[in-house]
């Protein structure tokens, strides 16, 4: 069992236990609460398809591309959030972590990449 990761707003408490996310209010909770917890949940469901990915086979009409050569071609311009989508992926299976140009590029600059990301597989539109 991972060790819970908490997050607590005035009058309310969220967590991620395992793969799941329990809340608990504590009193009244308000708007700003609210706004609090849901940025805090987007947050919690990214880490979890991370943390907790589902695997099916490749597509057949996908791209499979390496981390780092997905990485040079952003940088090259080759591909835009205009020019389709992808999912994060192995060198097998790919993921139900769906990315675009612009989310792998933040997620890029902040290094979180999951250890068994090595691929992206990519749909153009």
């Amino acid at each position: 069992m991972k060790k819970p990761i908490k997050f607590r707003c005035s009058n309310l408490v969220a967590e991620i236990i395992n793969d799941g996310i329990n809340i608990s209010p504590e009193g009244n909770v308000g708007a700003s609460d609210a706004n609090y917890l849901f940025q805090w949940l987007t947050s919690a469901v990214i880490y979890l398809k991370f943390t907790y990915p589902e695997f099916e086979p490749l597509s057949d009409y996908g791209k499979l591309i390496t981390i780092d050569q997905f990485r040079k071609d952003i940088m090259l311009g080759c591909f835009d959030d205009y020019d389709g989508s992808g999912c994060l992926a192995t060198e097998s299976k790919q993921s139900n972590v769906s990315v675009s140009v612009s989310s792998f590029a933040r997620i890029d600059s902040n290094h979180d990449f999951p250890e068994w990301v090595t691929h992206v597989i990519w749909f153009n539109k």
